[in-house]
């Protein structure tokens, strides 16, 4: 591998460090600086050049203490304005953010007004609908038990008729035996006595018959 020969920032670290010992910063002590390495013409022109870099630094216009000073002033004056200006800002963005907050918690209060006046309607609307069907049950209880009713009397009814035509059919039994014993009496009495009776016994017949209804 090629050998790498000295270059221009190795040449102006020796120099600082020589003028840093307060030693002259001479091609000889730059080479030994170096640990004895790189040939003096290189050495010679590398130190020119860093000489010549260090020459223009220290010739370069400095600040005063006057305009540093003023300096100093108008940075920091830079910095209360540029620190007025965000506190301002931000006090003014406070302010509106203040303001939605409160337009945000009046609607949040009346959010919170309605759905309280909801959840009241809603359980007033259970409960009706809880009665409603606590009525609908007693009334479908009411109407079995007017229907069994019903029924019960029905067959009451049907008991009924069928004791008034065994009455009818027993009372017409009796009128006919009781015509027939009129028939066979009416021979042995006069017209007017027999008309009389079976018209009596008719009249009982119906009487019976009217009380069986």
């Amino acid at each position: 591998m090629p050998r790498i020969g000295i270059q221009l920032e190795d040449v102006s670290r020796a120099v600082e460090k020589l003028e840093g010992q307060g030693r002259v910063a001479g091609p000889t002590n730059v080479r030994l600086q170096l640990g004895e390495t790189g040939s003096y013409s290189t050495i010679q022109r590398l130190l020119a050049q860093v000489k010549q870099s260090l020459e223009a630094q220290r010739a370069a216009p400095t600040m005063s203490d006057s305009l540093q000073r003023l300096a100093a002033e108008c940075i920091a004056k830079l910095w209360a304005a540029a620190y007025s200006e965000a506190h301002r800002k931000l006090e003014a963005l406070e302010r509106e953010h203040r303001v939605k907050f409160d337009a945000l918690k009046v609607q949040l209060d009346q959010a919170q007004t309605e759905a309280g006046r909801f959840e009241f309607e809603v359980s007033r609307l259970t409960t009706e609908l809880g009665d409603g069907h606590a009525r609908l049950a007693s009334m479908s209880e009411a109407i079995d038990q007017a229907a069994s009713r019903a029924h019960a009397l029905e067959a009451v009814v049907d008991e009924l008729r069928r004791e008034r035509r065994a009455l009818v059919r027993g009372l017409r039994g009796v009128a006919g035996a009781a015509s027939h014993k009129q028939d066979a009496a009416s021979a042995c009495k006069p017209p007017a006595t027999t008309e009389a009776m079976h018209q009596g016994a008719l009249n009982k017949a119906h009487r019976r018959l009217a009380n069986s209804r």
